[in-house]
């Protein structure tokens, strides 16, 4: 096969295979992998999705127990992209059942400078301190996607990151707390995804009225708390009422879901607003919004 063919083959690969490449490919198309592995266009996003943690749910905090083995092969792959990819990383991807520890992330945050996206599903073993430390080496950071967002990312991004512009959150609940400190930490906000999460609707309000430059948001799969003073709040899924149809009217696009026969949101229903992500494989990866998708290739 001709080497500018292998070539176009190795480039299309993932991360993980274009990692594991150097071992599988047969000597005679080595010199293809190497060209491949060393255009700086490949190792523009590292994408681990791939990659999981041999863990087990336990009782007690965090309440996951991950193996020394899982935290060892980690490292090896991180330090293998990073041989291959020197500075050129604008995008990061880790599965959600990859639990990185401080090790991990201070690795990465070192030697990638230039990083404009990070996908962190799964922060439970990582602490604040780190996760500060980290966001202070990414200056271009704009897109964030966390399973929940408190101070240890607000903080740092807002004095930090001058062109932070997206931001995901997959897990509730989403309440009036939480909205105030996103609109006064990220006044420039334009999109924002809280799809499948449990959501106070006081909390919606205030995002519509106080984030000016709000373009896109996504609601969909989500259940609303309508009471959340009650003893027991009352949520259920609905559409949305009148009065927030007409403060979400200046956006570009509020994105819901109309359909009723969605297992997503039936399964959050039935999770009441915790969806167990597990029942849906890699559609943790998917979303509404085109820009904060990150589909397998």
């Amino acid at each position: 096969m001709p080497e500018d063919m292998l070539v176009k083959i190795f480039m299309s690969l993932n991360t993980m295979d274009m990692i594991d490449g150097v071992r599988r490919v047969c000597s005679s198309w080595r010199h293809a992998w190497r060209v491949a592995s060393s255009d700086p266009n490949v190792w523009k996003t590292i994408d681990l999705g791939m990659l999981q943690s041999n863990f087990i749910k336990t009782i007690v905090p965090p309440y996951i127990w991950v193996s020394e083995e899982s935290d060892k092969k980690l490292m090896h792959v991180l330090k293998m992209a990073f041989k291959l990819s020197g500075s050129n990383v604008r995008t990061l991807i880790f599965d959600i059942n990859l639990y990185l520890k401080n090790e991990h992330l201070t690795y990465v945050a070192q030697r990638s400078p230039h990083l404009k996206r990070l996908v962190l599903p799964a922060c439970e073993f990582i602490t604040a301190s780190c996760i500060e430390e980290a966001v202070l080496q990414w200056p271009e950071l704009e897109s964030l996607t966390v399973d929940c967002i408190g101070e240890h990312f607000l903080i740092p991004i807002g004095n930090n990151c001058k062109n932070f512009t997206e931001l995901k959150i997959m897990e509730g609940p989403f309440d009036i707390h939480t909205a105030a400190n996103i609109s006064f930490h990220f006044p420039k906000l334009k999109v924002l995804s809280l799809r499948c999460s449990l959501l106070q609707e006081v909390a919606i309000n205030y995002i519509l009225k106080n984030m000016k430059h709000l373009e896109v948001l996504n609601l969909s799969h989500s259940l609303f708390v309508i009471d959340p003073q009650y003893p027991e709040p009352k949520w259920f899924l609905k559409t949305l009422d009148s009065s927030i149809l007409e403060k979400a009217s200046p956006l570009k696009q509020l994105i819901t879901c109309g359909d009723i026969c969605c297992a997503l949101c039936q399964s959050m229903t039935i999770d009441e607003g915790y969806l167990r992500w597990y029942k849906f494989k890699s559609l943790w990866r998917t979303d509404e919004v085109s820009s904060l998708a990150c589909l397998l290739t």
